[in-house]
């Protein structure tokens, strides 16, 4: 018996299909890869998926979808796709004479035509299932066209009445362009001298002194310091009558234009139009569809067709009408509005564009990898920067895993992590246990209740220690059976002064406490692909059960010696030699 640990509890005698899914991860990775691949070459009416949704400007929305982008966290048709990969596999491999399957309508019909192909017998038993919708709001549950009609009517009403807050160019020789939502800065702040991001850090001020004019081109991303755009509109205005903001600041949204949003509005229609055709072939010709066909009604029907052709108007009017920027910068986590820039910076004719893998790459983030046949001198390729900039021989050596064939590839600084290059002085003996905490709350949860269930009672006093995320608040009174105080500073730190550090699968804070050189433990709960950036690194343990990590927490032993600091996962010289070298910055320039 086969059982998906994501459904249900474990019957008797049941073998986890996420287990087998981690124990055949290569292949099965590189299956789907190559599934997604061909799925662009399939021709519908005489073009191949990855052309029937292109333009005569060259703005194609198939680069752009959640296809080519493959995020388990936007696409949510990635995880069980992979598991029934994992399933076809295991049929493969032991050729059972039948297969009976006791779960929902779409997975049902999914099953049956993989085991029909295979002429394995199948059975189903539809079991009721609670819909997905129950807990979204009313626009959500609206047909994906008519969400779309919605969407343009938005952006009419908060887009067209903005006005470019425009500061002058200067003659500087050199020229910078920096893309990146509006996100983690001090833009909020009023008194705050110069603009500085959390994302770029010291970057920005050694690009100024080594004679760069620096051009900030924001776009609007909803959150507590901006929730609306014209919110981030007032902040960036602000932002341009300061001297000592680091450069001139655009909002990307303001860019759109009535005509722009006429064209945004017929090029929906007729992609929703190539759209309904396509869906007929792939529900005869793949078996996955009744799996991907809502991802596939969002991005070619809904919103994400309009976001993404918003995207491309306001980044080619942007850049057509700046001057032309020497090099270009921007976040790469492989998201649509990263095809949309480089398309337009194409077109526009400027010079060297850069990605920035800026934070961790994990294994299963399949944004960051690809079928090699992607690079293979087709004309149709997608729109890609000239340079990844990787921060760390891990992100580097991740990022080529699956395609080593890619763009030119160059290692410099991890700014976001430089704190993880100048510790503070920590104890000689580090003691107890520090657990940080994930963005999402059902993840702190989940970690609070293992470290509770294996740690109460134990007849051993432990100094427990938490180091909440600012979105996921730790409340002792759900915790009662241990004690444990809240923890507030650096995570890396804390965990140079803590014995060992205990996270969740899906945190990057795990990665402080692993680079700082702290004994980690990760709780992996089995029910989804191992999302943990630590997935396959040396020296971190992932636990699934309280006597697993109780017998983790003892295998370490009463104490340790000071924390070795990892230094070969990322680049943390302050100094930015490496990023210096890239734009050919003297040391006595970015003095």
């Amino acid at each position: 018996m086969v059982w998906d640990a994501g459904a249900r509890e474990a019957p008797a005698r049941a073998r986890s299909l996420v287990d087998y899914l981690e124990a055949h991860a290569d292949e099965i990775r590189a299956r789907y890869l190559a599934w997604v691949h061909e799925l662009g070459e399939l021709v519908v009416n005489g073009l191949p998926l990855r052309e029937r949704f292109a333009f005569a400007d060259g703005v194609n929305l198939w680069s752009m979808s959640v296809f080519v982008e493959q995020s388990p966290w936007r696409q949510r048709s990635v995880e069980p796709i992979l598991k029934v990969m994992a399933f076809e596999l295991l049929l493969e491999r032991e050729s059972p004479s039948s297969v009976r399957y006791c779960g929902d309508a779409a997975l049902a019909q999914v099953l049956r035509a993989v085991c029909a192909r295979r002429g394995v017998a199948c059975e189903t038993d539809i079991l009721p299932t609670q819909t997905s919708k129950a807990g979204e709001s009313w626009r959500h549950r609206l047909p994906q066209s008519l969400q779309a009609m919605l969407g343009i009517v938005y952006l009419a009403v908060t887009r067209l009445p903005l006005r470019i807050a425009r500061r002058a160019a200067g003659d500087a020789r050199k020229r910078i362009l920096i893309s990146a939502p509006y996100f983690n800065h001090n833009g909020r702040e009023a008194g705050a001298r110069d603009f500085e991001s959390k994302f770029w850090t010291a970057l920005p001020a050694t690009l100024e002194a080594g004679g760069y004019e620096v051009t900030w081109l924001h776009s609007f991303y909803a959150h507590a310091a901006a929730p609306r755009v014209a919110d981030a509109q007032e902040q960036i205005a602000r932002l341009n009558q300061s001297h000592g903001s680091r450069g001139r600041h655009l909002l990307l949204d303001s860019f759109l234009t009535l005509r722009g949003l006429f064209r945004i509005a017929g090029r929906a229609c007729v992609i929703a139009g190539r759209s309904f055709t396509a869906a007929r072939a792939l529900r005869a010709r793949v078996p996955y569809w009744p799996l991907m066909k809502a991802d596939w009604a969002k991005a070619f029907r809904g919103a994400g067709c309009v976001e993404n052709l918003m995207f491309s108007e306001c980044f080619d009017r942007a850049l057509e009408s700046l001057p032309r920027q020497d090099e270009g910068l921007y976040l790469m986590e492989c998201q649509g509005w990263e095809r949309a820039l480089c398309h337009a910076w194409r077109r526009r004719g400027h010079g060297r564009l850069a990605g920035s893998l800026h934070s961790t790459i994990r294994y299963w983030d399949l944004r960051y990898h690809c079928d090699p046949r992607r690079y293979e001198g087709s004309p149709h390729r997608l729109p890609e920067p000239d340079v990844v900039v990787a921060n760390g021989r891990a992100a580097c050596r991740q990022y080529l895993s699956t395609c080593s064939g890619r763009e030119d590839v160059y290692e410099a600084e991890a700014v976001r992590y430089l704190h993880l290059g100048n510790p503070a002085a920590a104890p000689s003996v580090p003691s107890g246990i520090l657990v940080v905490g994930d963005y999402l709350q059902e993840s702190t949860d989940s970690v609070m209740k293992l470290v509770e269930e294996a740690c109460a009672d134990t007849g051993t006093a432990l100094e427990i220690r938490v180091k909440p995320h600012p979105n996921s608040p730790v409340v002792s009174s759900r915790f009662p059976r241990i004690h444990f105080s809240v923890a507030a500073g650096n995570v890396a730190d804390l965990a140079r002064a803590s014995r060992i550090v205990i996270s969740g699968n899906l945190t990057s804070a795990a990665v402080d406490a692993y680079v700082a050189g702290a004994c980690v433990l990760v709780q992996d709960d089995g029910r989804g692909p191992n999302y943990s950036p630590l997935r396959g690194e040396p020296g971190v343990t992932f636990v699934r059960t309280a006597a697993e990590l109780r017998d983790a927490i003892s295998a370490v032993g009463v104490s340790l010696p000071v924390a070795s600091a990892r230094t070969d996962f990322f680049h943390t010289d302050a100094g930015l030699p490496r990023w210096r070298r890239y734009f050919g910055i003297q040391q006595r320039d970015a003095a």
